[in-house]
């Protein structure tokens, strides 16, 4: 029998995303418990490791990355960036063992139902899905394929923030059936925000969604490092499968394998 190795690039698909410098000293201080003034001389301060932070100089240096920060905050450059890799020569550069280029899945978000939204997210019913639905007609779909992302919502409706609970997301239901009644289409796939499940998600995705590509486990990973995904709060896969295999999930334990049938 012959063996095949199958990649499935799977992205989180949030439109576009802005971020001022006091909007990452707020990041800085959730992870770290780092409180400075929020400056770009104190920014370049950090990335040039010229204040003492007990330790954890070189963490905040990758933390701080320039890279990690040169964020796509307008359709333009999200627009600029697609048409560099859904282009033939991107896509063939590496082909498959079959000749066929590389493979994209969408994981669309949708916005919705926010008070507060300092990072300029694109907020409405379907907009995100549809963009890429006319970028994919543009460029030509090969095999990619569109699927579904959420956040739970936020406790303060601020749409730079992810809840964690689905039971308490009245948005939930929202998006799907407008999906459906808008635009005839339900997802079989889908991507936890934050890649953050709870029990309340677990039973969710049983009942409506057959897979699942939330499973984030790394070996050795060491969460406890920030200070706000501490004890299991965000991420949490500690107890699933490092390899990324599929399986059934357990229906009291979504990171153990069990008798579920997603």
């Amino acid at each position: 029998m012959e063996k095949i190795v199958y990649i499935v690039h799977a992205v989180d698909t949030e439109g576009p995303l802005y971020e001022s410098t006091e909007a990452t000293f707020e990041r800085l201080k959730s992870s770290f418990n780092i409180e400075l003034e929020p400056t770009f001389a104190n920014l370049q301060k950090l990335r040039h490791r010229e204040i003492f932070l007990n330790g954890l100089e070189d963490k905040i240096v990758e933390f701080l990355d320039p890279s990690l920060q040169n964020y796509n905050d307008s359709w333009d450059k999200i627009d600029l960036m697609l048409s560099k890799i859904l282009s033939n020569d991107f896509r063939f550069k590496f082909c498959d063992s079959f000749s066929g280029g590389w493979v994209y899945n969408w994981f669309c978000l949708d916005h919705v139902g926010y008070d507060y939204n300092p990072r300029r997210r694109d907020m409405g019913y379907h907009n995100i899905h549809d963009r890429y639905i006319e970028l994919l007609d543009k460029y030509g779909k090969y095999k990619d394929d569109i699927q579904w992302h959420f956040h739970p919502m936020s406790h303060y409706k601020e749409a730079h923030r992810a809840g964690k609970s689905y039971e308490h997301s009245e948005t939930l239901y929202q998006i799907l059936s407008r999906r459906i009644i808008d635009r005839n289409f339900f997802p079989s796939v889908f991507r936890a925000g934050c890649v953050t499940e709870r029990p309340d998600a677990n039973w969710f995705l049983e009942q409506w969604i057959p897979f699942d590509c939330s499973n984030f486990a790394v070996e050795n990973e060491n969460k406890e490092q920030y200070r706000d995904q501490r004890n299991g709060q965000a991420g949490d896969w500690r107890r699933a499968p490092s390899d990324w295999r599929i399986y059934h999930p357990d229906f009291y334990d979504y990171q153990k394998e069990g008798c579920c049938h997603r």
